[in-house]
């Protein structure tokens, strides 16, 4: 026990100081986290011990990671990217594993199998490190943001036929079509089980959870609900995150989803952190110095090759300087390709451990790149590419710019989006009242369910574009916590706000908010008045 302790202490103590010192360079912390694993396992010698349990923890990092993708596209939503994800990411996924399958087998002389296997592993790119990019920068929602998530959507769904093919392939003929008739069973159980949650269950038991007002139920309720769905998907036979991924897609149908994802992030980016010293402790140190040319050799040529394979597949639908952008994004391995070599290997059907170390390396050196490559985007293509104006666009709800973000939908903000409404201007209202939310639904009235308070609602709710933010309430405290969020998440930002007394207008003053009124009447008809004469 103390020496579990004793390593946890040191691999956070690591991970600490090295991403305070790469934050001071711009590099990005999940680098830090993958060398702190990788120092941890060369100190305690991993490689000789087991590590089950680390790495069922780490893969809830990717369980949350999936829900919160699951939130991210709706059944209607997957709808408008249909064409990113089967097309082009059925599309980058074959042409790639086609090719490193002649590969592997014409130059390395592989077997059959195992050439399938690691064309496979290879085809795919880091779900993990990719979208924690696109969503750190806002990125996401850029074309070439969307058609990275497209593919990377499919490449996720992709995994769960590999991992069956690899168990056809390790059993015997007599067992394969017992094995397809299970798989089809359990499949056909799960996504029953959560239609019928997402269609009859999670509305109402949301409902119940949110009319207590209390924030540890409405948060234990998500941690219940994401651990239940991707332990539910495990006894079936399917991954974590896939489970987690039908659960989020299934509660994006709901008016919980963004407070849903502003509490989750916390505990996503924890184990997300802890799955990505997991990744290190894998590496074996003393392989590289010894394979250091055949490393490298290996580490450009899968690069350049996926690169390359997804520019061609991109670029028959877009110019070239999004399919190149798209390119450069998807062309590292990815987290599932060691659960499939993990998977091929207790199969029988893995690599002798000196070429699986390789192997390791190439795929842990390519996601380290990663980031480098990501936050040097426009300037490695600028200089392969002639300037084009960025086609980037926003999706579903990050449309909206110019807006007005009015936070509460109380009596004041009811007013508000009403004549916001008449007068044809944009807004977007925040309200955490479930009553509330139902009647601004059955208006037809644009009202996102959350807490105002929470930064990262505020930032899905696009407050950066945002023309001006009216804070609609009449609580002193959540005034405050409010105002401390917008002024956290967009320093610059024009904010109204409503005294209710003189003790709270002198609270706003010192809070710097533009401008305050305190006659309830004429307070809807002031800020209007305010916005249209002061901001531009």
């Amino acid at each position: 026990m103390n020496t579990l302790i004793s390593i946890i202490i040191l691999t956070a103590s690591i991970a600490l100081f090295l991403n305070l010192f790469f934050k001071k360079v711009n590099i990005h912390s999940i680098i830090g986290y993958i060398i702190a694993g990788a120092i941890i396992s060369y100190v305690f010698d991993f490689q000789n011990t087991s590590s089950e349990m680390l790495s069922i923890i780490a893969e809830f990092g990717i369980a949350f990671l999936m829900f919160s993708i699951g939130l991210e596209f709706s059944i209607n939503k997957l709808k408008t990217i249909k064409k990113e994800v089967f097309v082009y990411g059925s599309l980058q996924v074959v042409s790639t594993a086609l090719f490193f399958y002649v590969i592997a087998y014409s130059l390395f002389h592989l077997n059959h199998a195992i050439s399938l296997i690691i064309s496979l592993a290879l085809a795919l790119s880091s779900t993990a490190i990719v979208l924690k990019l696109l969503n750190d920068s806002g990125k996401i929602y850029k074309t070439y943001g969307k058609n990275t998530v497209g593919v990377l959507l499919f490449q996720d769904m992709a995994v769960i036929p590999i991992m069956l093919m690899i168990t056809i392939l390790a059993s015997s003929q007599s067992n394969v079509n017992e094995l397809l008739f299970g798989t089809l069973l359990n499949a056909l159980t799960l996504l029953g089980v959560f239609f019928v949650l997402g269609q009859y269950i999670l509305p109402k038991f949301f409902d119940m959870v949110t009319s207590t007002k209390s924030d540890e139920l409405f948060i234990t309720s998500i941690l219940l609900l994401v651990i239940g769905s991707a332990q539910f998907a495990h006894i079936l036979g399917f991954s974590y995150s896939l489970g987690t991924f039908i659960a989020g897609m299934v509660i994006a149908k709901t008016n919980y989803k963004y407070q849903i994802e502003a509490d989750l992030i916390p505990f996503r980016d924890l184990l997300l952190g802890i799955f990505f010293i997991s990744v290190g402790m894998q590496l074996d140190v003393a392989v590289i110095p010894n394979n250091i040319v055949l490393i490298l050799s290996l580490l450009i040529g899968i690069i350049l090759s996926k690169a390359i394979i997804v520019f061609a597949v991109i670029r028959l639908f877009h110019t070239s300087q999004i399919s190149f952008k798209t390119a450069i994004i998807l062309a590292q391995a990815g987290e599932f390709s060691f659960v499939i070599f993990e998977l091929a290997k207790i199969n029988g059907l893995s690599l002798d451990t000196q070429m699986s170390q390789v192997i390791m390396a190439v795929i842990i050196f390519s996601m380290l790149l990663t980031p480098f490559m990501f936050n040097n985007l426009n300037n490695i293509s600028g200089f392969f590419l002639e300037k084009i104006k960025d086609e980037g666009k926003i999706l579903g709800e990050e449309d909206i710019s110019g807006h007005i973000l009015v936070c509460g939908y109380g009596g004041l903000g009811q007013k508000l989006v009403s004549k916001l409404k008449e007068l044809n201007i944009p807004y977007l209202a925040i309200e955490r009242d479930r009553k509330l939310i139902k009647k601004s639904i059955e208006q037809g009235n644009n009202v996102l369910y959350g807490n105002a308070s929470k930064k990262n609602l505020l930032e899905r709710a696009n407050i950066h574009k945002a023309k001006a933010i009216i804070i609609a309430m009449s609580n002193d405290k959540n005034i405050q916590m409010v105002t401390q969020a917008i002024h956290q998440t967009a320093p610059n930002a024009t904010v109204l706000a409503r005294a209710a007394n003189n003790y709270q207008k002198a609270e706003l003053e010192n809070s710097n908010v533009n401008f305050i009124v305190d006659n309830m009447e004429i307070t809807a008809n002031s800020f209007l008045e305010y916005i249209s004469n002061e901001v531009n």
